[in-house]
């Protein structure tokens, strides 16, 4: 009886009228939605169906939806798993799959210092709490993990300082300190998903990867590319020219297993702090983290669902993206070039290759009158190719946008070529 109480009043909810769903929304704001749908004991797969409730129930409002998240990156919930269908069905109301991270920090000044040398969408939340976590590691057993995160939350608190209207503005705002309900991170973050991260210049932390609606989102236009009379495209657009001459080609799907094998092993050369001096390591890739996503897009692959765009030198592979497709929804999701090993022991970065890459991937899309792909983050590599940060509420305009042009076949086959300088 208490399940069919839950669903009845689960689906009366999602007809209330505005006036009615502000109150309703307001009175529940100490705990998200999806958290009240859980605060019962209830089975799994009940609890499965009623989160499922949650995520279509689009009269609930998708701006209700954002702002519930947790964090900068909006983090929703670890469920429903992440399945080809569901991904389909929530990144049609802009959720997507993403990571979230939760650094340890024993005070919050220390987390103010540490988060100060982050922005945008790289910037992860924190925990304050006495209980020790320095002997985690990526190699610690997940069940150590985890009952280490169980101890942080339950007697912790979490933090973060968002920079959203900084990053959309682009003036020198500054980040808004917020501090999540603790009974909301212990309904939405579950501890048998979260794992240990080390590897990349945010340090240790706990990670876990769920649903997401970002604050902001990351965009590239073809007209903040192409039409910005930019030199340095410019210059990447001669770049592609040259190296065609020279042997180089721009192919999609010529091998996506090569190139996804590639995404997941690249490295990444940082500074070694014990001896002072650069050296390779393994770089902070989602499908070397989490297996299943590396899974789900080789799957994702055989239904049309991911791609990938590669700079191949003589037919050998050196650089590209690994991309996916919901509709017209295109997203470019992580990047893969080399180095040059240096006579002198340090390393010339390739980066070049994958941002030739992009180039052929932004030029396919406008023959098919795409014209903006979601990048996610705004990073140095994506800033460097004109990316922006825009809020959710323009995203989700755009993504309108993108429906209306109905159904549209990508070429994913042919090599792109770069055109000729007009006379």
């Amino acid at each position: 009886m208490l399940w069919s109480r839950r669903v009845l009043l689960v689906v009366a909810i999602s007809f209330l009228p505005p006036q009615a769903m502000a109150k309703f929304t307001s009175e529940t704001s100490q705990q998200s939605f999806c958290g009240w749908l859980l605060s019962s004991t209830v089975s799994p797969a009940k609890q499965a169906f009623e989160r499922q409730l949650f995520f279509t129930k689009r009269k609930m409002g998708l701006e209700y939806v954002r702002a519930s998240g947790l964090g900068q990156r909006g983090f929703l919930d670890s469920s429903p798993e992440q399945t080809a269908e569901n991904s389909e069905k929530y990144e049609a109301m802009g959720i997507h799959w993403w990571g979230h991270s939760f650094a340890v920090k024993k005070t919050i000044e220390e987390a103010r210092e540490h988060d100060s040398k982050f922005t945008g969408l790289s910037k992860i939340m924190y925990l304050i709490s006495d209980v020790d976590v320095s002997d985690l590691d990526d190699s610690t057993p997940k069940e150590i993990i985890q009952a280490r995160f169980k101890e942080v939350v339950a007697n912790g608190k979490m933090v973060g300082w968002d920079d959203s209207e900084a990053m959309i503005t682009g003036n020198p705002i500054p980040a808004k300190f917020v501090e999540a309900d603790m009974k909301r991170v212990r309904g939405m973050v579950l501890p048998e998903k979260v794992d240990y991260f080390t590897l990349d210049d945010r340090g240790a932390r706990f990670t876990n990867s769920g649903w997401v609606f970002t604050k902001i989102r990351g965009e590239l236009t073809y007209a903040t590319l192409f039409e910005s009379n930019s030199k340095t495209i410019r210059d990447l657009e001669s770049k592609a020219r040259n190296k065609a001459r020279k042997g180089y080609t721009f192919t999609f799907n010529e091998n996506f297993t090569e190139a996804l094998n590639a995404a997941r092993d690249q490295l990444r050369v940082v500074k070694n702090p014990v001896i002072g001096k650069p050296e390779k390591s393994p770089a902070n890739s989602r499908y070397l983290i989490d297996p299943d996503t590396y899974n789900l897009a080789l799957e994702g692959y055989k239904t049309g669902h991911f791609f990938s765009v590669e700079t191949r030198k003589n037919g050998q592979l050196v650089g590209g993206i690994i991309g996916s497709r919901q509709g017209n929804l295109i997203k470019l999701d992580t990047i893969f070039y080399g180095y040059e090993d240096k006579p002198d022991g340090t390393f010339k970065s390739l980066v070049d290759d994958a941002k030739l890459a992009v180039i052929a991937a932004m030029k396919r899309l406008h023959a098919h009158k795409i014209n903006v792909a979601d990048v996610g983050m705004v990073t140095p590599f994506t800033a460097s190719m004109k990316g922006k940060y825009v809020s959710g509420t323009t995203f989700l305009k755009h993504l309108k946008e993108l429906k209306a042009l109905g159904p549209v076949e990508i070429d994913f086959t042919t090599p792109w070529v770069p055109e000729p300088v007009e006379n």
